[in-house]
């Protein structure tokens, strides 16, 4: 994250997702090359930040005013809605001023770039804000004898990027490794300054740790340039602390150092935060404004919040440096009781807003009495349990679920379905595309779309209905993939019938044909993408949901997306019955055509009343009396017409029928009495 000193040019607004789980590593910071005029002709090693003459400081001036007259990159588009990243923020440094000696006798800021030998003059001020686009109102202090400041950043910047490594190892060549005899001892062979020690992360990775001054730094410290940079730096901030009297004695300082290459390769600006075990927070030697970092919620929050984000940034930090931290039965005892709740909460509600599931606690909380049995062994034999990485890793995600669900401030949410906003899932209104788009598709759109406005209230995705959402889609995609499959050997099947009659049978063929296989392509892309989010931890479906988030349509798109399998398949079923229903009654007899057809059509009103009757948001039977009457009333006046017109054409004809056959009788018996009898007949 980038600090609050010296002018900031860099235009890396890349907007952020709000989440604090997945940031490059700060040695990798991308930059914009500056023009020649900012660029440092000295190859010595520096930590550069312009100077801070009373006439233009750099904390007071704006934005626009800082580029117009360094002129490095144009003014960064801001985006409604939407947040730098921290890590293109972090990357933002201060970029110095002319080079011209005589700038400040012209009421100009001048480029002091001074050696670490020499003390530098940073631009600095008693708010040490962490966004560089903030105008400052607060210039320095006559009174602060001051002529340096630092940039304050968070532990959660300090998570290693597996696609961003902070150092490339080089391949193998003709190394030779020889193990003297008797050798069992082997230690890293680079030197490191004194009072530094090389430790190891439980994951692998080593950082160092000065244990006299208690300070902590991810720099390589082996290397010259950055351990006379950090040893620089760390002396300043210890004769800041020596100022104040509200620092303890197992207070912990971090370093870290910002590249600067716009200004020169060996050039850096400092980063640091100071640690309080006791009091689990983290803590800076000047004001800093936390708005920046506190956005997640969206939500206006209460001072107490500051408090829960800053004990959630400790626990990151301690995930980050578990090797020099230190447990007391105390603190155990306050993670068991944590864990004890959350997993009461989790069994006995069925929208808890705790993210983990009954099994995981109850794993959280074995671990947890295994931890605490090992601090009673240590108590007993006079020494500190140290080096637990457990409750970094643990408990750092506890605080941060309950700061993003307002803990302990009024209107917190207590239920993951609950809105704070007042913005509740079930009474969110669907706009004409999901309507149109669920009409056509069966209404399984509409159905996705609940189910994903419940699991993403107030933009917090909530990680168990998550996991259930993409095992129970995952379940049913396998179901429908089957029957696309089916249904294209059953279409492909059909066409090679000899005699295939042309006209609605081919149609409805092809369109089956057709809509099972998209359907089929479909799924295997969907599963592939689903597959890959159920591996990974809830940030890359957060990222997912706000890529997919429309301003007008919300979730929408998303809840078609994933209703489209269905719907297709669905589709190929019913093209294919139409052109396997015309193929049969081709050519066939009137009998026969009735028959079937009067099959199929009782066979659709069943299926039309079980698709009505098991509807969710209709009125029950018993509660709405008129329900029957129209019921029958609909089904009469559909059913009745064609029904009275048959039963009325055959009375007709029945009774035409009937009338010429009287008739002719009556007229044959006429003719027969008025014939004269023939001769020789008696």
């Amino acid at each position: 994250m980038s600090g609050a000193s010296g002018d900031s040019h860099s235009a890396d607004n890349t907007a952020s997702d709000g989440s604090r789980l997945s940031l490059p590593s700060i040695h990798r910071a991308p930059r914009h090359k500056p023009s020649s005029s900012t660029a440092s002709s000295s190859s010595s090693i520096r930590l550069i930040i312009p100077s801070n003459p009373n006439v233009h400081d750099p904390l007071t001036e704006s934005p626009d005013e800082m580029r117009s007259r360094h002129s490095i990159s144009p003014p960064p588009v801001k985006r409604a809605g939407k947040r730098v990243s921290l890590a293109s923020r972090r990357s933002r440094s201060a970029s110095p001023a002319g080079s011209d000696s005589s700038a400040s006798s012209h009421n100009t800021v001048t480029s002091a770039t001074l050696s670490v030998s020499t003390r530098p003059s940073w631009g600095g001020g008693p708010i040490a804000h962490p966004d560089p686009d903030v105008l400052r109102s607060t210039a320095l202090s006559q009174d602060d004898e001051r002529s340096y400041n630092y940039r304050p950043f968070m532990p959660s910047v300090l998570d290693p990027m597996s696609n961003e490594p902070p150092h490339i190892v080089p391949r193998m060549g003709e190394e030779d490794y020889v193990v003297q005899p008797g050798q069992c001892e082997f230690k890293p062979g680079e030197k490191l300054p004194r009072g530094w020690s090389r430790m190891t992360h439980p994951d692998g990775r080593p950082y160092f740790w000065h244990e006299q001054h208690r300070a902590l730094t991810v720099e390589w410290m082996p290397e010259p340039l950055i351990s006379t940079c950090v040893n620089t730096v760390l002396g300043y901030i210890l004769a800041d602390l020596s100022r104040s009297t509200g620092r303890s004695k197992e207070d912990q300082i971090v370093i870290g150092l910002e590249p600067l290459p716009e200004i020169g390769p060996d050039e850096f600006a400092a980063l640091y935060y100071l640690v309080n075990p006791e009091k689990e927070c983290v803590y800076w030697v000047e004001e800093n404004s936390l708005a920046w970092d506190m956005q997640e919620p969206n939500a206006q929050l209460e001072p107490q919040m500051a408090g829960l984000y800053l004990r959630y940034q400790f626990y990151k930090h301690w995930d980050n440096f578990p090797n020099v931290q230190r447990t007391s039965t105390k603190q155990i005892l306050q993670w068991q009781k944590a864990l004890d709740d959350a997993r009461a909460d989790v069994v006995f509600s069925n929208t808890s807003t705790v993210n983990y599931n009954a099994k995981e606690l109850s794993n959280m909380i074995e671990m947890v009495d295994c931890m605490l049995s090992r601090s009673k062994a240590a108590k007993k034999h006079g020494v500190k349990l140290e080096g637990e990485w457990l409750p970094g890793r643990m408990m750092q995600h506890i605080y941060h679920d309950r700061f993003l669900n307002l803990y302990s401030q009024r209107g917190a949410r207590s239920d993951r379905q609950q809105s704070v906003f007042n913005n509740p899932p079930d009474q969110v209104k669907p706009s004409w595309f999901i309507g149109t788009c669920s009409a056509l598709l069966f209404n399984a759109p509409q159905h996705h779309l609940a189910g994903l406005n419940r699991m993403w209230v107030d933009r917090v995705l909530a990680k168990e209905p998550w996991k259930v959402l993409v095992s129970t889609l995952l379940r049913e995609w396998e179901s429908h993939r089957l029957v696309a499959t089916i249904l294209v050997t059953a279409n492909v099947s059909f066409l090679g019938v000899n005699d295939l009659p042309p006209g609605i049978v081919q149609i409805t063929c092809f369109l089956s044909a057709i809509s099972s296989s998209t359907s089929f392509v479909l799924i295997t892309a969907l599963e592939g993408r689903i597959r890959q989010m159920e591996k990974h931890d809830i940030v890359r479906a957060q990222n997912w949901l706000n890529l997919l988030n429309n301003e007008n349509f919300g979730l929408e798109i998303l809840a078609v997306l994933l209703g489209l399998p269905y719907g297709l398949t669905m589709w190929a079923m019913i093209f294919f019955t139409v052109s396997f229903l015309s193929f049969c009654l081709h050519d066939a007899q009137k009998l026969t055509q009735g028959v079937v057809g009067g099959y199929f059509g009782l066979h659709v009103v069943i299926l039309l009343w079980s698709l009505w009757v098991s509807q969710e948001d209709r009125k029950p039977i018993q509660e709405h009396k008129k329900i029957p009457k129209v019921v029958v009333k609909r089904t009469a006046k559909v059913v009745a017409k064609p029904i009275r017109r048959l039963t009325r054409s055959w009375t007709m004809n029945r009774s035409l029928k009937s009338s010429a056959a009287f008739a002719n009788q009556v007229g044959v018996g006429c003719w027969m009495y008025l014939q004269p009898l023939k001769p020789g007949i008696p």
